[in-house]
């Protein structure tokens, strides 16, 4: 399967542990103590489905759904059809997981939307019009991170997925993309026919 089929729609699923029950320990160095857990996931951390949208107040909410456990991810969006393209960055973190290690769900939620200010986490410059437009208006890169830190995948889509991963708007840019050695290893992901391209 192709990264753009699994980033776009494939869901697994599993059973789910909610945040409110006892805390699990997640450090993969020292294991699980669930002791439900009989078969731990021992396959690599990867995106499987990202997905955004905003409520009647404009609101933005964005879900991650990851194979494998993760610390945390980075949704960049930068406004790459503007002749000064914008920038922003939020983080998403873990709201959800399998005890087991087989997935984990980030989510970034009531972030407010056009407001003409970036606040990280809590506020886009973005309107929700741009954020949903088809074709799309904007080009959007995720970091998802290991447990230990590490970078586990890139994933860019949108606008000009490769014109932005080439550094051909770094020149426009007010802040870096990212670490360089991390956005090289970025794949640029399609939409597939008929979806929203905005995620």
């Amino acid at each position: 399967m192709s990264a753009g089929g699994r980033l776009l729609w494939l869901w697994l699923g599993w059973g789910c542990h909610s945040p409110d029950q006892d805390p699990l320990e997640r450090d993969e160095d020292v294991g699980l103590s669930d002791p439900s857990c009989e078969e731990r996931y021992t396959g690599p951390l990867v995106v499987d489905r990202l997905s955004g949208s905003c409520d009647g107040d404009d609101q933005l909410k964005i879900v991650l759904k990851t194979r494998g456990w993760a610390s945390r991810a980075v949704w960049t969006v930068v406004g790459t059809a503007a002749q000064q393209p914008w920038i922003e960055s939020h983080v998403l973190e873990s709201a959800d997981f399998d005890p087991c290690g087989a997935w984990d769900e980030l989510r970034l939620e009531g972030i407010v939307t056009g407001g003409g200010t970036w606040s990280p986490g809590e506020q886009t410059r973005f309107s929700c019009d741009q954020l949903l437009h088809t074709p799309p208006l904007l080009t959007r890169v995720i970091q998802l991170y290991a447990l230990d830190g590490s970078l586990a995948e890139c994933l860019a889509s949108g606008h000009d997925p490769a014109g932005l991963l080439t550094g051909g708007y770094d020149a426009l840019l007010s802040v870096p993309l990212g670490d360089p050695e991390e956005i090289e290893r970025c794949l640029i992901v399609e939409p597939l026919p008929g979806r929203t391209p905005t995620w």
